[in-house]
């Protein structure tokens, strides 16, 4: 299979500063919360969350800085890591039920993956691998609840192979 890109994106500007405002927001009222009068206690208990929120921002901040490229033989981070190759997905899952991100998809993997976390655009566990929906949208090409159609995407090359996962 050739590694031709058929498509790459990355997130919106506007969905990642919404994003790290909201975070930030957070863990400025926290610590406005610790400066009033509690017990030493509660006050660390709202600056260690507070660090952990801004510590959360921090990572989506440098996760969104990357976006995804998908080619024929895997899909894969801007940066050149790959988070799963064609032959080693066994199923693509789409259902109400499958545990993916919100209105995402699901991709069952043959051989387990390293842990991975990129908030905001795909997760790794085990066999697991789970793209969000802007992602979903981003890659289909439309908008709204039509997702991902893995075949037509990558073309006759893996449609064999593929076809028969898309459930």
């Amino acid at each position: 299979m050739s590694d031709d890109v058929v498509m790459e994106i990355r997130p919106s500007i506007f969905r990642r500063w919404m994003a790290l405002i909201a975070l930030g927001g957070l863990s400025i009222i926290l610590l406005g919360v610790a400066i009033g009068d509690l017990p030493d206690l509660w006050r660390l208990f709202f600056v260690l969350i507070a660090v952990w929120v801004l510590w959360s921002g921090n990572r989506l901040r440098l996760s969104t800085l990357n976006g995804l490229v998908l080619t024929r033989s895997a899909l894969s981070t801007s940066t050149g890591e790959v988070l799963v190759k064609v032959e080693n997905i066994q199923k693509v899952e789409r259902g109400v039920f499958a545990f993916k991100p919100s209105n995402g998809f699901l991709v069952r993997l043959i051989e387990p993956a390293p842990k991975g976390w990129a908030p905001g655009l795909w997760w790794r566990f085990g066999t697991r691998l789970g793209v969000v929906r802007e992602v979903v949208d981003e890659i289909a090409g439309v908008g709204g609840d039509r997702l991902l159609d893995v075949g037509v995407l990558l073309g006759a090359e893996a449609d064999d192979h593929l076809l028969h996962l898309i459930q």
